[in-house]
């Protein structure tokens, strides 16, 4: 960890760039990447936000489809899953792109039950 300032002007230090660095670290298509913002266009309704806007970034679909990862899992939207009728899972290009969609009710905890072995993926719920 380090310390950061965000600087209007200077834009260089952004998603994409940070991106670029991480799939020069190892073959992205062999990583599993856990990133909190989800692609432009998947998992990526806002709700809650004024109008439901989008809030899927760009730079992270472009990095998905340039790169082919593996596996890549997103959080971000609460509402996502829930709005995709329970679906968790979809495909950008030849990745496999998951959303743990939490929801938003506070006595249901939502995770992600991952068999890397073998490519099974569950989405489960546990309520208080």
């Amino acid at each position: 960890l380090r310390d950061y300032e965000f600087d209007r002007v200077d834009r260089s230090d952004n998603i994409a760039a940070d991106l670029d660095k991480a799939a020069r670290l190892s073959n992205p298509r062999q990583t599993l990447y856990l990133i909190h913002t989800p692609p432009a266009g998947l998992f990526d309704a806002g709700i809650l936000t004024p109008g439901r806007r989008h809030i899927g970034s760009l730079a992270v679909a472009e990095f998905i489809r340039k790169n082919e990862p593996w596996l890549t899992i997103h959080g971000h939207s609460h509402e996502a899953v829930d709005r995709n009728g329970g679906r968790f899972q979809n495909r950008l290009g030849k990745s496999d792109v998951l959303s743990v969609g939490p929801g938003n009710d506070p006595t249901v905890l939502s995770f992600l039950l991952l068999d890397l072995a073998t490519g099974s993926y569950e989405r489960k719920r546990l309520t208080a």
